[in-house]
Protein backbone atom coordinates (compact mmCIF):
# COMPACT_ATOMS: atom_id res chain seq x y z
CA UNK A 1 0.00 0.00 0.00
CA UNK A 2 1.11 3.51 -0.72
CA UNK A 3 1.29 6.07 2.06
CA UNK A 4 -0.65 9.32 2.06
CA UNK A 5 2.04 11.74 0.92
CA UNK A 6 3.26 9.48 -1.89
CA UNK A 7 -0.31 9.07 -3.13
CA UNK A 8 -0.98 12.83 -3.03
CA UNK A 9 1.30 13.32 -6.02
CA UNK A 10 -1.16 11.29 -8.10
CA UNK A 11 -4.41 12.78 -6.81
CA UNK A 12 -4.96 15.37 -9.52
CA UNK A 13 -8.45 13.85 -9.95
CA UNK A 14 -9.20 15.02 -6.39
CA UNK A 15 -7.96 18.53 -7.29
CA UNK A 16 -4.95 18.33 -4.97
CA UNK A 17 -1.96 20.16 -6.37
CA UNK A 18 1.62 19.68 -5.16
CA UNK A 19 3.64 22.88 -4.77
CA UNK A 20 7.31 22.33 -5.66
CA UNK A 21 10.01 23.31 -3.19
CA UNK A 22 11.48 26.77 -3.80
CA UNK A 23 15.27 26.83 -4.06
CA UNK A 24 15.57 30.56 -4.87
CA UNK A 25 15.38 31.90 -1.31
CA UNK A 26 18.11 29.60 0.05
CA UNK A 27 20.44 30.60 -2.82
CA UNK A 28 19.80 34.30 -2.18
CA UNK A 29 20.45 33.85 1.55
CA UNK A 30 23.72 32.01 0.87
CA UNK A 31 24.91 34.75 -1.52
CA UNK A 32 24.03 37.52 0.95
CA UNK A 33 25.73 35.63 3.78
CA UNK A 34 28.91 35.21 1.75
CA UNK A 35 28.94 38.94 0.94
CA UNK A 36 28.50 39.78 4.64
CA UNK A 37 31.31 37.40 5.60
CA UNK A 38 33.69 38.89 3.01
CA UNK A 39 32.87 42.45 4.15
CA UNK A 40 33.37 41.41 7.78
CA UNK A 41 36.69 39.68 7.10
CA UNK A 42 38.21 42.25 4.72
CA UNK A 43 37.19 45.09 7.02
CA UNK A 44 35.90 47.77 4.65
CA UNK A 45 34.45 49.45 7.71
CA UNK A 46 37.00 50.80 10.21
CA UNK A 47 35.00 49.82 13.31
CA UNK A 48 35.95 46.29 14.43
CA UNK A 49 32.64 45.73 16.28
CA UNK A 50 30.72 46.33 13.04
CA UNK A 51 33.02 43.96 11.13
CA UNK A 52 32.53 41.28 13.79
CA UNK A 53 28.77 41.80 13.70
CA UNK A 54 28.74 41.49 9.90
CA UNK A 55 30.80 38.31 10.10
CA UNK A 56 28.52 36.76 12.73
CA UNK A 57 25.39 37.76 10.77
CA UNK A 58 26.93 36.28 7.63
CA UNK A 59 27.69 32.98 9.34
CA UNK A 60 24.16 32.77 10.80
CA UNK A 61 22.59 33.51 7.39
CA UNK A 62 24.89 30.95 5.79
CA UNK A 63 23.73 28.26 8.23
CA UNK A 64 20.07 29.16 7.69
CA UNK A 65 20.55 29.16 3.91
CA UNK A 66 22.26 25.78 3.93
CA UNK A 67 19.53 24.25 6.11
CA UNK A 68 16.84 25.66 3.81
CA UNK A 69 18.69 24.36 0.74
CA UNK A 70 19.01 20.86 2.20
CA UNK A 71 15.31 20.86 3.07
CA UNK A 72 14.36 22.09 -0.42
CA UNK A 73 16.51 19.49 -2.18
CA UNK A 74 15.41 16.53 -0.04
CA UNK A 75 11.68 17.27 -0.38
CA UNK A 76 10.33 17.34 -3.90
CA UNK A 77 7.26 19.30 -2.77
CA UNK A 78 7.00 21.93 -0.05
CA UNK A 79 3.26 21.41 0.51
CA UNK A 80 -0.04 20.48 -1.15
CA UNK A 81 -3.09 22.65 -1.78
CA UNK A 82 -6.72 21.85 -2.49
CA UNK A 83 -7.33 23.77 -5.72
CA UNK A 84 -11.05 24.69 -5.41
CA UNK A 85 -10.46 26.61 -2.16
CA UNK A 86 -6.71 27.19 -2.34
CA UNK A 87 -6.41 25.77 1.18
CA UNK A 88 -3.10 24.29 2.27
CA UNK A 89 -3.25 20.66 3.42
CA UNK A 90 -1.90 20.13 6.93
CA UNK A 91 -0.94 16.82 8.47
CA UNK A 92 -2.14 15.49 11.83
CA UNK A 93 -1.55 12.12 13.50
CA UNK A 94 -3.28 10.37 16.38
CA UNK A 95 -1.86 7.29 18.06
CA UNK A 96 -4.07 4.52 19.46
CA UNK A 97 -3.72 0.97 20.79
CA UNK A 98 -3.38 -1.69 18.03
CA UNK A 99 -6.44 -3.59 19.30
CA UNK A 100 -8.55 -0.63 18.11
CA UNK A 101 -7.25 -0.77 14.51
CA UNK A 102 -10.19 -2.77 13.14
CA UNK A 103 -12.67 -0.48 14.89
CA UNK A 104 -10.89 2.58 13.45
CA UNK A 105 -10.90 1.08 9.94
CA UNK A 106 -14.64 0.36 10.25
CA UNK A 107 -15.27 3.93 11.40
CA UNK A 108 -13.27 5.31 8.47
CA UNK A 109 -15.10 3.05 5.99
CA UNK A 110 -18.58 3.93 7.26
CA UNK A 111 -17.89 7.58 8.05
CA UNK A 112 -19.54 7.24 11.49
CA UNK A 113 -17.14 9.54 13.30
CA UNK A 114 -19.27 9.78 16.47
CA UNK A 115 -17.86 6.36 17.39
CA UNK A 116 -14.38 7.89 17.56
CA UNK A 117 -15.24 9.39 20.93
CA UNK A 118 -15.10 5.86 22.41
CA UNK A 119 -11.57 5.23 21.08
CA UNK A 120 -8.92 6.46 23.47
CA UNK A 121 -5.75 8.10 22.24
CA UNK A 122 -2.35 6.91 23.40
CA UNK A 123 1.02 8.58 23.08
CA UNK A 124 3.47 6.84 20.73
CA UNK A 125 1.42 3.66 20.38
CA UNK A 126 2.00 1.13 17.61
CA UNK A 127 -0.99 2.25 15.52
CA UNK A 128 -1.98 5.66 14.26
CA UNK A 129 -4.35 7.56 12.03
CA UNK A 130 -2.72 10.11 9.79
CA UNK A 131 -4.90 12.75 8.17
CA UNK A 132 -4.24 15.60 5.81
CA UNK A 133 -6.85 18.32 5.69
CA UNK A 134 -7.48 21.97 5.01
CA UNK A 135 -8.31 24.26 7.95
CA UNK A 136 -11.97 24.35 6.94
CA UNK A 137 -12.17 20.53 6.45
CA UNK A 138 -13.48 20.87 2.90
CA UNK A 139 -11.38 17.80 2.14
CA UNK A 140 -9.99 15.26 4.60
CA UNK A 141 -7.72 12.37 3.61
CA UNK A 142 -7.16 9.64 6.19
CA UNK A 143 -5.13 6.46 6.47
CA UNK A 144 -4.21 4.06 9.27
CA UNK A 145 -0.64 2.98 9.97
CA UNK A 146 1.03 0.38 12.16
CA UNK A 147 4.56 0.46 13.52
CA UNK A 148 6.68 -2.28 12.02
CA UNK A 149 10.28 -1.79 13.08
CA UNK A 150 11.64 0.81 12.12
CA UNK A 151 8.84 2.58 10.36
CA UNK A 152 5.09 3.17 10.31
CA UNK A 153 3.62 1.16 7.41
CA UNK A 154 0.18 1.84 5.84
CA UNK A 155 -2.50 -0.65 6.93
CA UNK A 156 -5.49 0.72 5.04
CA UNK A 157 -6.39 2.42 1.84
CA UNK A 158 -6.70 6.19 1.75
CA UNK A 159 -10.14 7.45 2.71
CA UNK A 160 -11.27 10.76 1.18
CA UNK A 161 -14.07 12.85 2.69
CA UNK A 162 -15.27 15.99 0.93
CA UNK A 163 -17.61 18.89 1.68
CA UNK A 164 -17.05 18.91 5.42
CA UNK A 165 -17.98 15.24 5.99
CA UNK A 166 -14.64 14.62 7.70
CA UNK A 167 -14.85 17.59 10.08
CA UNK A 168 -15.44 15.37 13.14
CA UNK A 169 -12.42 13.26 12.20
CA UNK A 170 -10.30 16.40 11.86
CA UNK A 171 -11.48 17.68 15.25
CA UNK A 172 -10.73 14.29 16.84
CA UNK A 173 -7.20 14.33 15.42
CA UNK A 174 -6.53 17.96 16.32
CA UNK A 175 -7.75 17.70 19.92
Amino acid sequence: MENLEAKLKDLSTEQIKPIPSNKTLPVVLIIISLILCVVGIVGFIKISAVNTTLLVAGVILLIVGIVMMVKATTNEFSHFIYEPTGGKLKKYAVFFHPENRERINTILETGNFNALKKVSKEMNAKSMIEIMTTDDAVIVLAQTFEYIPYNYEPMSDIFIYKDGKGRELMEYCKS
